[in-house]
């Protein structure tokens, strides 16, 4: 594929580039980061952007049909989910002439804005923590498949970003009700069903909240239901299932779901496997015993990362079960879970999973380190294990 074939195509690369810092800056500020930290970030999702379009060309990628197919050759006009990737890509590449690079630097502003708001949450929760935690934290931001998948045209960064200020808005709900039914409209566009979830979750954590009169509660549920009405017959369209599907019917999907995407050497046969491990599988591999390639190597070096964070946050529940804020977790268990019972019960492919799970693995990590210990909880955990003489011999 040739870069620069025509002068534009040199300089709109440069543009677009300059468009996603000036950017990066804007929602690094609406984020509290710092525009050092802003543009670190945004560089960082720059270079595994670039590392996902020479993946693209060299091993082929959903990216190269989005950008050489055209929405023309649909039957139906849609503005949801493949559909809305073709015409915004047809779009981008045919009336504003960008070339693939320029495309993809497009989609990597994107997912910087819900890279952003990860990293401002993940900053902000862990600031009581340990110094360790805030290293496993960091660790968690920079690791290269969450930026590597939220970079490449595609509906990824829109899923991703959708996620994270889902996230972000939830912390104080009464504040950010605009991003909150932002992320929705974003999730909306390219995975209609998790946004239904989104709805339902949002509209749930609002009878918990304290934040809001109960008139001004009440007023936002009727908002999210009337929402919700809405969607519903679009989700049903977007995933093939009458509004009047039996739960035979429903059974019939799961089963045909469960069948499909299955080539390649990343499928594995879920059929028959109760779903808690469904859901384990679809998270946490490959393992450590199934790599095969480079690629399976950095999967499952990253996934034994998550299970290192995910067990530190099952021990901290275990060791004192506590909801900080009982509004943003009622809406962060429902969604998170029940977007990730759907995907496992519904997704054969390794491949596939590892790029859609980042759209839960932010509230998952969020879940789990809000239930570490602030370190001067811990502090004073060891103070009381010293015996009072020794305490007296070390003041």
């Amino acid at each position: 594929m040739d870069f620069f074939a025509s002068p534009w195509d040199a300089v709109s690369p440069v543009l677009v580039w300059i468009l996603g810092l000036k950017v990066s800056d804007l929602f690094g500020r609406k984020f509290n980061q710092t525009q050092k930290r802003s543009r670190i970030l945004y560089s960082w999702h720059t270079v595994w952007c670039i590392a996902y379009l020479v993946f693209s060309l060299t091993s082929g990628a959903d990216s190269l049909d989005y950008y050489n197919g055209s929405y023309l050759n649909s039957s139906s006009f849609s503005l949801l989910g493949t559909s809305f990737i073709f015409q915004l890509t047809a779009l981008l590449s045919g009336a504003l002439g960008l070339s693939y690079l320029s495309c993809f630097l497009v989609y990597n502003i994107i997912g910087t804005c819900g890279y952003l708001a990860f990293d401002s949450t993940i900053r902000s929760l862990t600031a009581d923590k340990t110094q360790l935690i805030k290293k496993l934290a960091t660790l968690v931001v920079f690791l290269p498949s969450l930026s590597f998948w939220s970079s490449a045209i595609g509906k990824d960064p829109f899923a991703f970003t959708a996620s994270c200020l889902a996230l972000w808005s939830a912390l104080d709900i009464s504040r950010r009700k605009t991003i909150a039914l932002s992320s929705i409209a974003l999730m909306l566009l390219v995975r209609p069903h998790i946004a239904g979830i989104m709805i339902l979750s949002f509209a749930v954590s609002l009878l918990f909240s304290r934040q809001l009169p109960f008139l001004s509660r009440l007023s936002f549920l009727v908002v999210f239901m009337v929402c919700l009405s809405l969607v519903a017959p679009l989700i049903a369209d977007y995933v093939g299932i009458s509004q009047n599907a039996t739960s035979d019917d429903l059974n019939a999907f799961i089963e045909s779901r469960q069948g499909s995407n299955l080539e390649g050497g990343s499928s594995i046969t879920i059929e028959g496997i109760p779903l808690p491990f469904q859901m384990i599988s679809y998270l946490l591999r490959p393992s450590i015993l199934e790599i095969n390639s480079f690629f399976s190597l950095i999967s499952a070096i990253e996934n034994l990362l998550l299970l290192v964070v995910f067990l530190l946050g099952i021990n901290g529940y275990l060791r004192s079960f506590r909801l900080h804020s009982k509004a943003l977790f009622v809406f962060l268990i429902p969604c998170s879970f029940f977007t990730w019972a759907i995907l496992a019960a519904t997704t054969a492919n390794l491949g596939i999973a590892a790029r859609q799970k980042w759209m839960l693995l932010p509230m998952l990590v969020y879940l789990s380190l809000s239930a570490v210990r602030p370190a001067r909880l811990c502090s004073s955990d060891i103070s009381s294990s010293i015996p009072p003489l020794a305490s007296k011999a070390i003041h």
